[in-house]
Parts: C-alpha cells; sequence; structure tokens
C-alpha cells in the first residue's frame, strides 16, 4: 500500500511559509527600526536646541568687516554644544558666504570672546548666531533659535 508520492507534505509546507514570514518580518523590522532611531535622534537634538541659549553680548568689527570681536553668553542648557554659527549682516542685506564656526563648548553661565574674525562682508550692521550639537556622526546639528545683535563698527 505505499505508493510513491510526489509533493511537499502539508506540514513541510506550512513549516517552509512559516519559516519565509518570519525572515521578512525580521528585514521589515531592521528597516523600521533604522528609521525610529533616526527620528529619535532628531527629536533629542531638538530638545537640547529649545534648553540652549546662546548670545552675543559685545560684537565690534572695523569698517572692512576683516577684523571682528564677539562675546558669547551662554544663559541656558546642560549639555556640551558643539559650537557657535555666526553669520554677519550689512545694511545692503549681504551676508557672509559662510558661517563663522566658533568650534568649542560654551560652559553654562560662561562668557567667551573669540577674536579676530573675518566677516567677510564690507561694514557688517549685525551677527546672527546658532548653537549647534554634534550628532554621532561628527555632523553638525544647527539649533533653529537665532539670536541677533547689533555690530559697533570701530
Amino acid at each position: 500500500m505505499i505508493k510513491n508520492k510526489k509533493g511537499l507534505s502539508t506540514v513541510v509546507t506550512t513549516l517552509i511559509i512559516i519559516l519565509l514570514v518570519l525572515v521578512a518580518i525580521g528585514i521589515i523590522w531592521v528597516v523600521i527600526r533604522g528609521v525610529i532611531e533616526e527620528g529619535t535622534s532628531g527629536i533629542d537634538y531638538s530638545v537640547k536646541c529649545v534648553d540652549t541659549d546662546v548670545r552675543v553680548t559685545a560684537a565690534t568689527c572695523n569698517v572692512a568687516g576683516d577684523v571682528c570681536s564677539l562675546t558669547f553668553l551662554r544663559q541656558a542648557g546642560s549639555d556640551d554644544i558643539g559650537g557657535v554659527m555666526a553669520v554677519f549682516v550689512n545694511n545692503t542685506g549681504a551676508s557672509t558666504a559662510t558661517a563663522l564656526n566658533i568650534d568649542e563648548n560654551i560652559p553654562l553661565l560662561t562668557t567667551k570672546v573669540q577674536t579676530p574674525l573675518d566677516s567677510g562682508i564690507l561694514s557688517p550692521t549685525e551677527v546672527r548666531v546658532n548653537a549647534y550639537f554634534d550628532d554621532t556622526s561628527g555632523q553638525p546639528y544647527i539649533c533653529s533659535l537665532t539670536n541677533k545683535f547689533s555690530v559697533t563698527t570701530v
């Protein structure tokens, strides 16, 4: 009564389908986990930015704009910042092509004087600063909060 069966049994077929479903779930989870981790790191830096306040308390430049001095005061935030991005603007609306990168932490309630700086434009009248944090890949995450300060020409 032994018949020569030429196919897969129902049990083997069911096990193969279950195995394929588990592999598919694993692949989908790897993709979803990467997206979730990227989103949470962006939220983490946004929260740090809300808690951080770096302001310019003094800004002077010569007329040529090639010798400037900025004094920063960090008023809030407990996390170490990567630095401060500073952009100079003049009356014509021109601004620096590249932001100046003051690349170091400013401790809480401390001032930092950065000089000499080249603003990159003639007769700067205003400086705009943003704190930034270095993300896990070493790239700057620039905070959206911009503090402005008038530049004194000397």
